[in-house]
């Protein structure tokens, strides 16, 4: 819908690196032709070459992997659609003694968003916790990461993993998933 209706025409960020909003304006053209178009068949070359004018590894015209071509068109268009012009860099302590997982997170998060702010990072990014004990003082340490997109391993027996989605409205969500 933010592509379709225009809206993503009031974002581009011009400033930044990027493609000054060249590839933003070429996915909306090839969506919009795919959704209001009258046409049965659809060529992307537009939108191909723009994002080959970026990303030419992905236009020798070999076969490339899908999730970094999601991957690499996401960050294209964060890139595009940044609301930050301007990013301050301050280094970011690991979590506090004193701190709960929760306000480290916040923590991590609003620094984030300080420097990377777009319709892209609300929809697809999230926030991981990493720990990483030391096995001769004891002493852990725990980071927020963000991610785009949560890579799964496929393994050779049965396993339950649960997932933990914290919603921005301080909900929870609980997955658990069976694989054989």
């Amino acid at each position: 819908k933010y592509f379709l209706k225009g809206d993503f025409s009031k974002e581009i960020n011009k400033v930044n690196s990027g493609s000054k909003g060249e590839i933003s304006y070429a996915y909306y053209k090839l969506i919009n032709n795919m959704w209001k178009g009258t046409n049965r068949v659809i060529y992307p070359d537009e939108f191909r070459a723009a994002f080959c004018r970026k990303e030419e590894y992905f236009c020798n015209n070999e076969q490339q992997d899908a999730q970094e071509f999601l991957l690499s068109l996401l960050n294209n268009l964060h890139d595009d659609l940044n609301r930050v012009t301007n990013k301050q860099y301050k280094e970011l302590n690991e979590k506090q003694n004193n701190e709960t997982d929760e306000q480290a997170s916040n923590r991590y998060w609003e620094y984030h968003k300080s420097r990377e702010n777009s319709i892209i990072v609300d929809l697809f990014q999230g926030q991981y916790k990493s720990s990483i004990k030391c096995s001769v003082c004891q002493n852990e340490s725990v980071t927020f990461d963000t991610y785009m997109n949560l890579q799964l391993p496929i393994p050779s027996k049965k396993i339950q993993n649960q997932i933990r989605f914290l919603l921005n409205n301080g909900t929870s969500i609980k997955l658990s998933i069976k694989m054989d």
